[in-house]
């Protein structure tokens, strides 16, 4: 029965490996697959022909493989660079990677594995099809990219729509309470949702915005329209449009920062709910939207390391505006400064000397582009309906964070509170319209209840207070966050009053379909990792699962 067994074996390895066939194999150096060809099968051991190639073996090589320990894949060379990989007879990793590359070396970043659409950042514009040639078009595997599966998933929906109005004329004999039931059942049916995910600079948050702009506007095209024009009337479909694309330019400026592996890289996780119902022309429309954001790496507002910036917003602000008394020069400032990295037995501390000038010189080489960012940000929250006064409000708050951030403390005699040194805290209070005296009681005090109503009050040395000053840092912009991402989701909702709690329109009879887009973080693991890192890390692993 062995014999018998061990012979079969052999006979499926000879059919499967013939000789001349291509075949993956580990190359243990790089830890990568490179390509051989089979010389030779003998049972379970094959002599191979590595094909060689830059960072592998050298051409013409030959290796003694053992299939019960070496691993040995097939590879498709007839196939290699086809746009849908689910067409390979052997979808394994190396040919996955190998049909990657295929297309990569040849300008199509987007390959399809069924409806999963595999994107590899070309870190270059590289010219697109139109929208317009995938409006109206079924689905089709040959052709990947993000248009098609936003085509698809709009087709569903508004399918899906149709199929629950058909339902909803057809139970209304049967009574009010059955159709409500119908209605929902199908409704829970027909919502669509894109997790979009990968890597630190893969490329998320471009493919979220190409996915976003196209569903927002599919009923312009299909119509006939499209974006601009003249001004769209208050909640119509193009008026939510506007302001859709609008709220990009916002969340990219207060949630995204240049990090060592992205320039623009998402320190927040988003969800964009897309709210849609068929409108008078019979096109299914969208009505309103709502964002819903989590885990912003509020760690980076006062810490971040060297080769990484704060977010966006605070060079912006000191580029693109007039930020009267503040310096405009970004070295100034602790929070945009990065920390040194702590040693054992050491702290953190600021830079100086030729590493901050360096800093300092990046910033500089920043500042065109954080010059437009301002503008493109500023004109996005007129789009949203944020008056003058309301950017001025942001302006204050935002430099108030940055002398605050510089406020410096001196130990006194002990078991008295440190003291504060400068005027920092006397500017912050007076520009932010509040009392220095309980400004500076957070900082220098800590308040801890008793029994009985009663209180403790702790004074705090000089590392304490600093500590404290951070935190209340900290707390203001992750507040200052919510409530732009509140004043996003009032002007989407068509109503005006969804407000950051509500998941949909204030109307929520109106939506005959929802299509959500997730753009969430990738695994991280820097020099330093804290909490931030933990709930990221956390956070995707629960996905992946």
């Amino acid at each position: 029965m062995a014999e018998g067994n061990e012979e079969e074996v052999v006979l499926d390895v000879q059919e499967e490996f013939d000789v001349g066939a291509h075949v993956w194999i580990e190359e243990n150096t790089n830890a990568v697959w490179e390509l051989a060809e089979v010389l030779d099968v003998q049972g379970q051991n094959l002599t191979v022909r590595c094909e060689g190639g830059e960072g592998f073996s050298e051409a013409g090589e030959e290796k003694e493989l053992d299939l019960g320990f070496d691993q040995v894949i097939p590879a498709d060379m007839g196939n290699a660079g086809c746009p849908d990989l689910t067409a390979l007879l052997h979808l394994a990793e190396p040919s996955i990677l190998h049909g990657l590359n295929e297309r990569f070396v040849l300008d199509n970043p987007y390959t399809n594995m069924g409806t999963v659409l595999v994107a590899v950042n070309p870190c270059k514009r590289i010219p697109g099809p139109a929208k317009e040639t995938f409006v109206g078009q079924t689905w089709d595997s040959a052709n990947p990219h993000p248009y098609g599966l936003c085509e698809l998933s709009y087709q569903r929906l508004a399918l899906a729509a149709a199929s629950a109005k058909e339902l909803a004329v057809g139970m209304g004999a049967e009574g009010e309470e059955e159709e409500a039931k119908s209605m929902e059942a199908v409704e829970v049916g027909l919502n669509q949702a894109f997790v979009i995910t990968g890597e630190s600079g893969a490329g998320k948050t471009e493919t979220a915005k190409i996915v976003i702009n196209y569903l927002s506007q599919r009923a312009a095209m299909q119509a006939g329209g499209g974006a601009g024009g003249a001004t769209a009337p208050k909640g119509s479909s193009s008026e939510i449009e506007a302001k859709v694309a609008a709220s990009n330019p916002v969340l990219e400026s207060w949630g995204n920062a240049k990090t060592q592996r992205n320039p623009n890289s998402s320190r927040f996780a988003k969800v964009l709910a897309l709210h849609f119902n068929s409108g008078t022309g019979g096109e299914f429309s969208l009505i309103g939207a709502h964002i819903e954001t989590f885990l912003l790496e509020k760690s980076r507002v006062t810490s971040h390391l060297s080769g990484d910036r704060n977010f966006h917003i605070f060079y912006e602000l000191l580029a693109g505006t007039d930020a009267g008394a503040l310096d405009t020069n970004p070295a100034t400032y602790t929070l945009l400064r990065p920390k040194v990295v702590a040693k054992k037995g050491g702290g953190k501390g600021k830079k100086s000397g030729a590493a901050a000038a360096e800093e300092a010189s990046a910033a500089e080489d920043d500042s065109p582009r954080d010059r437009e960012g301002w503008a493109a940000m500023a004109g996005a929250l007129s789009a949203l309906g944020c008056d003058v006064s309301a950017k001025e409000g942001l302006v204050t708050v935002l430099g108030s964070l940055l002398v605050l951030a510089d406020v410096a403390f001196a130990n006194t005699s002990e078991g008295e509170p440190a003291t504060v040194e400068g005027d920092g805290l006397d500017r912050v209070a007076g520009k932010m319209g509040l009392d220095q005296a309980g400004l500076s009681a957070i900082m220098l005090q800590r308040v801890t209840p008793a029994m009985r109503g009663e209180t403790f009050v702790i004074n705090l040395d000089a590392a304490a207070a600093a500590a404290a000053r951070d935190s209340l840092v900290r707390f203001l912009y992750q507040e200052l966050f919510n409530k732009l991402v509140l004043t996003l989701n009032e002007s989407l909702d068509p109503d005006g009053a969804a407000g950051a709690a509500a998941s949909r329109p204030s109307s929520p009879d109106s939506v005959q379909g929802t299509v959500r887009v997730l753009d969430i973080f990738g695994f991280e693991s820097f020099a330093v990792n804290g909490l931030d890192q933990l709930l990221i890390n956390v956070a995707k692993d629960r996905e992946e699962r």
